[in-house]
């Protein structure tokens, strides 16, 4: 992952006092409310009856939503494609390096990578943002810096399918879309449905053996107990590695050849199809079924790592892959 050179504590600590003193004019309370001259003001908004309205977000703060925010700055990939699809692209002043897609993401300006580190808290309070959707865990310091500085964050971190579909709710809910919100849930919903209908009805008995690789060096996988593990469920394969009791964690060679899998799953982050004759070659796998075969696939990596609404093409890519001469018709 890459890394953007944050401002050292120190100079954050000695421009801390001025930061304080310059917002204290514009919000005293917790809120989204700004007044600068290059904020949206809210006498210029229509404020729906709704708000002011109180949330909860994943590390189960309460968080005050004023009115529907109008200059948000998104910290994580996931999080700004779900707002670009709920049509909110002109809300959005401020996204990570990693904020990629939709191509129009790129135009936004950048406070930092996706690692709390990198993430410029001086670039974030010149944005005069009304609300920060973090991450969860990892962006603590972040979350916790930010609320000092009166400025209202939500963490979003969705780790499961149930838990996508209501953070969208919960976005369309702050940014007051709800309808959107919900169209995009239920489309998502559907699709998920399919792919879980058409796999049952084609699966073979017994299911097809498959290991995914998470990350090569030290090789790792996935339980049954994470989201990947929860797409293997859904396509009706047998992942060998479903026993683990965590959702990721690196494995042994030796563990791979008693399992000895009929399909590599691979994401391409890892490479690409050049990397083929390479995992083929590897002399302490020539015994697995999978490399005697040839049987090996590689996935979109966004679209299995993002716990956004491409998800579903994710899930998708991996019934293909693992039914490539089926149809979801």
């Amino acid at each position: 992952m890459r890394l953007v050179t944050s401002f050292s504590i120190a100079m954050f600590s000695l421009a801390l006092p001025l930061i304080c003193l310059l917002l204290i004019g514009c919000d005293k309370s917790a809120t989204n409310s700004s007044t600068s001259d290059n904020s949206v003001q809210i006498n210029e908004i229509e404020i729906p009856a709704n708000y002011p309205l109180t949330v909860t977000d994943e590390l189960q703060r309460e968080v005050k939503i004023v009115t529907p925010p109008q200059r948000i700055v998104s910290l994580s990939p996931s999080n700004t494609e779900t707002l670009f699809v709920l049509g909110l692209e002109d809300r959005i002043v401020g996204v990570t390096h990693l904020c990629d897609y939709p191509p129009a993401a790129l135009e936004k300006e950048k406070v930092g990578d996706f690692n709390a580190n990198s993430i410029s808290m001086e670039r974030i309070i010149s944005m005069k943002p009304d609300l920060v959707i973090s991450g969860g865990g990892f962006h603590q310091d972040v979350i916790s810096n930010l609320t000092r500085l009166n400025v209202t964050v939500l963490a979003v971190e969705p780790k499961q399918f149930d838990q996508i579909y209501a953070r969208i709710e919960l976005l369309g809910k702050v940014c007051d879309v709800e309808p959107k919100a919900t169209e995009l849930v239920e489309s998502l919903k559907k699709r998920v449905a399919v792919v879980r209908k058409r796999s049952i009805e084609i699966k073979p008995d017994p299911p097809i053996k498959v290991f995914y690789q998470i990350w090569n060096d030290p090789i790792s996988t996935t339980g049954n107990v994470s989201f990947i593990g929860e797409m293997l469920q859904t396509v009706q394969v047998n992942n060998v590695f479903s026993d683990l009791n965590t959702g990721y964690a690196p494995i042994t060679e030796e563990a791979l050849l008693v399992k000895n899998p009929e399909l590599f799953l691979i994401p391409m982050y890892h490479g690409g199809e050049e990397d083929v004759e390479q995992i083929l070659s590897r002399p302490a796998w020539q015994g697995i079924d999978a490399i005697k075969n040839k049987r090996i696939a590689f996935l979109p990596d966004d679209e299995v790592s993002r716990h956004g609404p491409r998800f579903v093409e994710g899930l998708e890519a991996i019934f293909h892959a693992c039914y490539p001469e089926a149809t979801l018709d």
